[in-house]
């Protein structure tokens, strides 16, 4: 009887370290694997991941890389109302959205802002069409987007001066003339 009662005591005490031996392997575990993912997230990060250096585009032609200056020289592009015109990009960090803002020249202020598709896991923000809806005059259209490579973020890049002319009259439209003069008057 006796031999079984310290067979029952021990058991208990063999159980407890048991125990906290197992607590406080689950938690140096726990503890090891958070600072593996840490160092694997944080080496994955600033990998590169994206095959070319952050850019984005109007019409193909007007390109802006995330290196050129955030006030930099700018081309002219002349859009009349109704006409169609294409934005995209490469580079980009995954699951953004490149963003396009208008500024009137004028005045500075904003007008409208438009949002490109969506980047994939290959950096690219697919070519999305807009039609021209502003109201004629000169802006600023300035680009907002992420470099997928150097997590740089781009914010306000002048992109291109946009000049915006009214939409053909139908007349004209037949014609394939523009019939400003009447506009004007």
């Amino acid at each position: 009887m006796l031999m079984k009662i310290r067979r029952q005591h021990r058991s208990q005490v063999v159980i407890a370290r048991t125990a906290l031996t197992r607590v406080l392997s689950v938690l140096v575990l726990a503890v090891g694997l958070g600072t593996a993912v840490a160092a694997q997230t944080s080496t994955a990060a600033s990998a590169a991941r994206c095959n070319t250096a952050a850019h984005v585009y109007v019409n193909g032609g007007y390109i802006k890389y995330e290196t050129d200056p955030i006030d930099g020289p700018v081309a002219d592009l002349t859009v009349r109302n109704g006409q169609r015109y294409n934005v995209g990009g490469n580079g980009i960090t995954p699951d953004e959205d490149p963003f396009w803002a208008f500024y009137r020249v004028s005045d500075g202020a904003h007008v409208s802002t438009i949002i490109g598709n969506r980047t994939g896991g290959n950096c690219v923000s697919n070519q999305k069409t807009f039609v021209s809806s502003l109201t004629p005059d000169t802006y600023i259209m300035r680009a907002y987007y992420y470099g997928g490579n150097s997590g740089k973020t781009i914010s306000g890049q002048a992109q291109l001066r946009m000049i915006v002319l009214p939409a053909l009259s139908a007349t004209a439209q037949q014609s394939g003339t523009a019939d400003l003069d009447k506009a004007s008057r």
